[in-house]
């Protein structure tokens, strides 16, 4: 009461309210525990301040309970910036998550961009062999059934997801596909491609 108000004071309500919404002292911070004021000191400990009101023989006497909560409140304060810490991590995990997203998406675009490069590239050097040589007996190496399953892959992705790798390594190259029907289901191997 000393440090807080500068005297000792008779009325209780009043020391109260001044720890409620007073002016204090420079050094001296005002929180709050479970609805009770507490009172931070210069000296580092914290007072936590309970107000009841009893009745004794038909009069309303008002109790005030002063209790160093000084541990607990370290505790807790500990407890503040060790949740923050990891709030501080959670965002950074989310954000290396975020990034290894695009990452494996970004590695797969270019894998199935490089495997259709490939591809592509092997049937174009066979048909311009052909047509240069006039063996146009091999143009019938070049069937686009044959070229669509070879760009599809090994089939351990499933289908729509090997669908819209396939989609955008074309649409990189300035090639649109159009799909006409269902995709098979996952696991199982379309035995006919059709092509507009």
């Amino acid at each position: 009461m000393y440090i807080i108000c500068g005297r000792a004071q008779r009325n209780g309500n009043r020391f109260y309210e001044t720890l409620r919404a007073g002016v204090l002292p420079s050094g001296c911070e005002r929180a709050e525990c479970e609805g009770q004021p507490v009172c931070l000191l210069p000296d580092n400990s914290a007072w936590m301040f309970i107000r009841t009101e009893l009745q004794i023989k038909n009069k309303t006497c008002i109790q005030l309970h002063a209790a160093d909560i000084t541990e607990r409140w370290a505790l807790a304060a500990q407890l503040r910036a060790q949740e923050s810490e990891l709030m501080r991590h959670s965002e950074e995990l989310k954000d290396t998550m975020a990034s290894l997203h695009i990452l494996c998406r970004e590695r797969e675009i270019q894998r199935v961009k490089t495997r259709a490069h490939d591809i592509l590239g092997g049937r174009l050097t066979i048909l311009i062999h052909a047509l240069r040589s006039g063996r146009t007996q091999d143009l019938l190496h070049i069937n686009l059934e044959d070229l669509l399953r070879a760009l599809q892959g090994d089939g351990t992705d499933a289908p729509q997801n090997q669908w819209e790798a396939l989609c955008r390594a074309y649409v990189s190259i300035g090639v649109e596909l159009c799909l006409d029907g269902a995709l098979p289901g996952e696991g199982r191997q379309e035995t006919e491609v059709r092509l507009l």
